[in-house]
């Protein structure tokens, strides 16, 4: 009987400091959630779920005829509500979306190559990093999206509505603007290299180092556009409209800007143009 006690009150004794483990001790050890290692994992642009839309065009068309878009070649998703889709890293080349909503989606990364977005609704949208060589925004709605980073070369967004858009750092050589609107719009380092930009308004847009040279920018506007260091070389900005922005002549010592009047309010005439 005394044994027992004893070996009672050692068995208390052992728990009281730990020394012998208890069932309970060893389920609080938590194993490794599958969650949370999956989670360390990186993700892969255009990979979803297990499906890669990055380069598999089949299941890229796949993706949207259950959207109910038609399926040729690329698919036709013109004049559809597609609001809210995540198409990050897509491949999109080629597919028509033209009068269609897709507000509320996610493109960054995806290949929009000779793409057709005209007269689309694509307000708020990101785009960043795109590659949209060569496609159609014609009369898009890009109001406040956030095309930074993106290549544009050679596209069409003529009559565009990019107003308050992030246009930052985005290569928009040799493409066309046409009385676009980049009203309010952010232009860090967005290159216009030779793009038509004829009639374009660039008024109340900020940014620094934003490249204009050898542009077509024949009575386009920059109203109080507080632009820092950009540059116009060999640009046209004939009949162009610089009031109240902070371009100045030394900006313009290799442009052609004839008619344009100038930040002061003052008309450029042809005796004071430098590049007639």
């Amino acid at each position: 009987m005394v044994k027992k006690s004893l070996f009672s009150i050692a068995l208390v004794a052992g728990l009281a400091v730990g020394v012998i483990p208890s069932h309970a001790d060893t389920a609080a050890s938590p194993a490794p959630s599958a969650s949370a290692s999956a989670s360390d994992t990186p993700s892969t642009a255009g990979v979803h779920g297990s499906i890669d839309y990055s380069s598999d065009v089949s299941q890229v068309n796949a993706y949207f005829k259950k959207k109910g878009c038609v399926i040729k070649v690329h698919a036709q998703c013109n004049k559809k509500k597609l609001t809210g889709l995540d198409l990050s890293g897509f491949n999109l080349d080629g597919v028509n979306f033209s009068g269609s909503d897709l507000t509320g989606s996610n493109l960054a990364g995806s290949k929009l190559l000779k793409a057709n977005f005209s007269n689309a609704n694509l307000a708020g949208v990101d785009l960043s990093d795109v590659d949209g060589d060569g496609s159609n925004f014609s009369g898009t709605n890009l109001r406040a999206a956030n095309l930074s980073g993106a290549s544009f070369v050679g596209a069409n967004l003529s009559k565009t509505k990019a107003s308050r858009a992030n246009l930052s750092g985005a290569d928009f050589t040799k493409a066309s603007g046409l009385n676009s609107d980049f009203t309010y719009a952010s232009i860090d380092s967005a290159d216009f290299t030779q793009a038509n930009l004829q009639h374009a308004d660039f008024s109340h847009a900020t940014g620094s180092d934003a490249i204009f040279d050898d542009a077509q920018l024949n009575y386009a506007k920059f109203v109080k556009a507080p632009l820092n260091s950009p540059s116009f070389q060999g640009t046209i900005l004939n009949g162009a409209i610089l009031t109240g922005s902070d371009i100045s002549v030394d900006d313009l010592n290799t442009a052609n800007y004839c008619g344009a009047t100038m930040s002061s309010g003052f008309a450029a005439d042809n005796a004071t143009c430098k590049n007639n």
